[in-house]
């Protein structure tokens, strides 16, 4: 039988905006993140210099003071551990596995520092974060400030704590994942257990099997506000339909993106095209115009007394309309059925519609319409979002034609940078515009987690005010 694997690797960077110390509160549930969901279960921190033995989050605050401006300041894996195991197991597994990759480097002396959390993933999802800096505690007596100064392999004393290359290479990463299946191997089978792991991917193992998708909290948290369902449950439909993580992008936008629309009011248009061999510029297509209706006489509806059941019962009707255009894969994603109502309008032409706008599918080409302005918002977020994941979920289109005004054009190419999918520039107009929206997501992004910093600061400089001060 076999058991879930999950390892991945991330190299924290002062260049990319990141913190060590805002890091470590992560992990251990420090500072602003006491009260966060998924509970901590374990941690320890080892091969710290003297400075910083016994208070771990003195030497990661350090490292963001005083590490080159170039320089990395923590490498972390991040594993899950398995189920199958007692809790005081797994700490234990993770333990040795935290020694393991701290001890001695081949081009070191002595070990590196380390910090090791244990996170509970709500019983069903157990997992740890290890975070390891690079330079080795070689044992010489070094202020902070001294430490991450550049080493001096004549006079080790006159220079800082001599930095590890073994971390770099790919084949480290590649050897770490071997070493952690055999460990986990070793440990189930030592505690008599039948289930064994393999970090060889799927297509390597021979299996058709869709690949499972770790779920983080942040993952956890939009699912939490773009379906009812449990993140999980949603996880295991999606790995039943045999989506990856890539395609999984493209739910979390449109979900995000679907949300906001909630708050939309008036106006706009663009246009969605397929590229393809016999013309790299779709033609524009006629504009569908709202058929005049009469008032409603009234209204028959089944006498269901369980609110839940009956938006179920809405739910599987679109999800049976949308199903006859795009198939029954639809059905295993009820992004569109939960926040967009279809309506067949003949011809094989079928439009999605909600606060947010319309978006009409007429086979060659996507029409989207917004309907007004977000407050403080893009108003073409939500309907851009929901034709691109149209386009290439339901659709299956590979590269795309967008045509519209330049402010719908550089929605759609943020969208699609985010999700990397593949759009066709038609003018260097078209490029300027995605380097813009690509620059603009990327700032944000870094202003993000500079903010991130500065608030940590502050708080620890509450919480100690006559705490040491490291810059």
């Amino acid at each position: 039988m076999m058991a879930n694997y999950h390892l991945t690797q991330k190299v924290g960077k002062r260049s990319a905006g990141q913190s060590a110390k805002a890091k470590a509160d992560y992990i251990t549930r420090e500072g602003k993140y006491t009260r966060q969901s998924d509970k901590l279960v374990y941690a320890e921190s080892g091969n710290m210099p003297t400075w910083a033995e016994g208070f771990h989050p003195l030497y990661w605050e350090a490292a963001d003071s005083y590490e080159r401006s170039n320089g990395k300041l923590f490498y972390e894996l991040e594993f899950s551990l398995p189920v199958e195991l007692e809790e005081e197991e797994q700490i234990g597994l993770a333990q040795a596995f935290a020694q393991h990759i701290a001890e001695k480097p081949s081009d070191l002396a002595r070990a590196l520092p380390y910090t090791l959390a244990i996170h509970r993933g709500n019983g069903e999802n157990p997992h740890a974060h290890l975070i390891v800096s690079e330079r080795g505690n070689d044992g010489i007596e070094r202020d902070p400030q001294h430490w991450f100064k550049r080493a001096d392999p004549d006079n080790p004393e006159r220079g800082g704590a001599k930095k590890t290359r073994a971390l770099q290479p790919k084949r480290w990463l590649e050897e770490v994942r071997a070493e952690w299946a055999e460990m986990q191997n070793g440990w189930l089978a030592a505690h008599g257990h039948d289930a064994r792991v393999d970090h060889r991917t799927l297509e390597d193992q021979g299996s058709t099997k869709p690949p499972q998708i770790h779920e983080g909290p942040a993952a956890r948290a939009m699912a939490k506000r773009c379906v009812k369902s449990e993140r999980g449950e949603l996880n295991r439909r999606r790995i039943q339909a045999g989506k990856s993580h890539k395609e999984l992008v493209h739910d979390f936008i449109l979900c995000s993106a679907a949300i906001e629309a909630e708050e939309l009011e008036m106006a706009a248009a663009g246009q969605l095209g397929e590229l393809n061999s016999e013309s790299e510029k779709m033609s524009d297509s006629t504009e569908l115009k709202p058929r005049a209706e009469k008032p409603l006489d009234g209204t028959i509806g089944e006498a269901v007394k369980d609110e839940d059941e009956r938006k179920k019962k809405r739910v599987e009707w679109k999800l049976n309309i949308l199903s006859k255009y795009y198939g029954d894969r639809i059905k295993e994603d009820p992004v569109f059925a939960q926040y967009w109502n279809p309506k067949e309008l003949g011809d094989g032409v079928i439009q999605l519609s909600n606060k947010a706008g319309t978006v009409t599918d007429n086979g060659d080409v996507i029409d989207v319409k917004s309907t007004g302005r977000a407050k403080g918002g893009d108003p073409y977020l939500p309907t851009a979002a929901a034709a691109l994941h149209l386009a290439t979920k339901g659709k299956g289109w590979k590269e795309l034609n967008v045509n519209g005004s330049d402010d719908f054009k550089k929605t759609v190419y943020g969208l699609a940078y985010q999700a990397d999918i593949k759009v066709n520039f038609q003018n260097e107009q078209d490029k300027k515009l995605f380097d813009q929206a690509k620059d603009e997501i990327d700032k944000r992004q870094e202003q993000k987690e500079q903010n991130s910093i500065s608030e940590m600061r502050e708080l620890d400089e509450e919480r100690n005010p006559r705490g040491p001060r490291l810059g």
